[in-house]
């Protein structure tokens, strides 16, 4: 392998590295900020002004307002280094208060066991 090969791979190996870092920074901080919304929608805030200070989306608002929380997590391996990642596939798109199974787009699902944060 050719110095150039070296660190073309070495820079993609970083990459991909940031890559995973920011999307597990982005579910801990997705479900904050569910908490955030939820809260200070019932301290009486509206839709509109949420969304103002936020930017997030009216529609993103919904469905943090709807949604019940429960998630099904899909095990991946890095592509280079082989470690173990996770990636989120299913939110269930029920009420906060349903009874009976998790769904998404109608495909009912158990819910994965809550993540360790690291």
């Amino acid at each position: 392998m050719t110095a150039e090969e070296r660190l073309a791979k070495a820079q993609r190996e970083v990459s991909e590295d940031a890559l995973i870092w920011w999307a597990q920074r982005q579910r801990e901080l997705n479900e904050t900020r569910n908490g955030l919304v939820r809260q200070a929608l019932g301290w009486g805030l509206s839709k509109h002004r949420i969304h103002v200070l936020t930017g997030i989306a009216r529609t993103t608002i919904d469905r943090i307002i709807r949604g019940c929380d429960a998630e099904r997590w899909e095990h991946v391996t890095h592509g280079y280094t082989g470690e173990q990642i996770w990636e989120c596939v299913f939110r269930c798109d029920r009420g906060a208060d349903h009874g009976g199974a998790h769904s998404y787009e109608d495909v009912e699902f158990e819910p994965s066991p809550r993540r360790s944060q690291s």
